[in-house]
């Protein structure tokens, strides 16, 4: 039987073409079938979207897959910055061999969740970066990413940012609502996050949700300034008050502080926070600068002046007469308060007066007498009545 040359290139050709394209291997990569179960295995030092479509001749071929069910990476850097995920819907196992793991753990990297029961030892796989997670578990670090992602959602008009997030589940959270002239404070908060609220500028006028809505406990940054706020009533009856590390109330219509509460919360937070640090800023506020007032508002100053950032600022309101826009701290007490010594000394002297005035009277009246009797021998009325 001869062999026809023509149908020899003609196999030789599609059987060149057929392992060329079930194989599609990139140039780091060695690509072999897996005799036992007739699988693709990708063996690569590096692998990246561009290695993905190195033959792609169009945009239109951006997003093509792969067979491959196990791939390793062998001898390379491995920080997983792009996406590799949906070019591979067949994979079964991921092996990472004298590889140097450099992951960044943030919201970029979180489709590496997809590969989570796919990689061997993923237990084993380290975060790099940032700071707060290095050396900690990839998949406990992006599942903290990832449910700190979903909890923001709850927001609609504030942004929220991630300050600091910790392996042991300490999160913590920014929250942006400033400028939005909001009349409240928001309902809803992320949970499992302790909240850097920022609330400055907008037109709320009471603070109940700290002693109502039990997602304020975790609020321990409040930041208050410039909006209407006239009383600090709720926060007495909140526990919220004895869990925050800072709370600015400046630029608003506060005249009265709850002294009594508030040196409770600094005792309380002194003890709790172990060290940590945590600050009060009052001024701003047309404080009233009666003597009671003033006598608690100065010793109370004066004990927490460390805690209180704005202290020199402090200031009596308008209406407080000769002590408007004084700082409370150099009030004089004796402008604002009588002594009681002093009310004696008053109450003396009403009596002198009096007396002096009626010794003046009744002088007066025996000389007018006296002066009637001897030109018209008339008696004064009362000694005609007497027996």
């Amino acid at each position: 039987m001869q062999c026809n040359p023509f149908n020899s290139i003609v196999f030789l050709f599609f059987c060149v073409y057929f392992v060329q394209g079930s194989t599609q291997c990139p140039t780091n990569c060695h690509c072999n079938i897996d005799e036992h179960n007739s699988s693709t295995v990708w063996s690569c030092t590096s692998l990246t979207l561009s290695d993905l479509n190195w033959n792609s001749g169009n945009s239109e071929d951006q997003n093509r897959s792969f067979d491959t069910k196990h791939l390793t990476f062998v001898n390379s850097t491995i920080n997983f910055e792009q996406d590799l995920s949906e070019y591979f819907p067949a994979l079964e196992s991921v092996e990472f061999s004298n590889c140097r793991i450099n992951l960044t753990c943030n919201e970029d990297l979180l489709w590496l969740l997809n590969w989570t029961g796919k990689i061997v030892n993923i237990e084993e796989v380290r975060c790099s970066y940032p700071k707060h997670f290095n050396n900690s578990s990839v998949i406990k670090a992006l599942n903290l990413v990832k449910n700190h992602e979903n909890q923001c959602r709850v927001l609609k008009w504030c942004t929220c940012s991630t300050i600091h997030m910790y392996i042991d589940d300490d999160v913590h959270t920014s929250i942006n609502c400033t400028n939005l002239q909001l009349k409240k404070l928001p309902e809803l908060l992320p949970s499992n996050s302790i909240i850097h609220l920022d609330l400055s500028n907008n037109q709320i006028e009471n603070l109940d949700e700290l002693s109502t809505n039990p997602s304020y406990k975790q609020v321990t940054y409040l930041y208050l300034n410039n909006n209407r706020i006239k009383s600090l009533s709720s926060l007495e009856k909140s526990q919220w008050i004895n869990n925050f590390n800072i709370l600015n109330l400046q630029g608003n219509s506060l005249q009265e502080i709850p002294i009594e509460a508030l040196s409770n919360a600094f005792l309380n937070n002194a003890l709790s926070l172990k060290g940590r640090g945590f600050q009060l800023s009052l001024s701003d506020n047309p404080l009233k600068c009666d003597c009671l007032t003033t006598k608690h508002l100065q010793s109370f100053l004066a004990k927490h002046i460390i805690l209180i950032s704005d202290v020199r600022n402090i200031r009596c309101g308008p209406s407080e007469g000769v002590n408007a826009g004084k700082k409370v701290a150099d009030v004089d007490l004796s402008s604002v308060c009588i002594h009681p010594r002093d009310n004696a000394i008053n109450m003396m002297a009403v009596l002198n007066i009096t007396l002096g005035m009626l010794i003046i009277f009744t002088v007066s009246k025996f000389i007018h007498d006296y002066y009637v009797y001897r030109k018209t021998g008339r008696l004064p009325w009362l000694a005609t009545k007497l027996p």
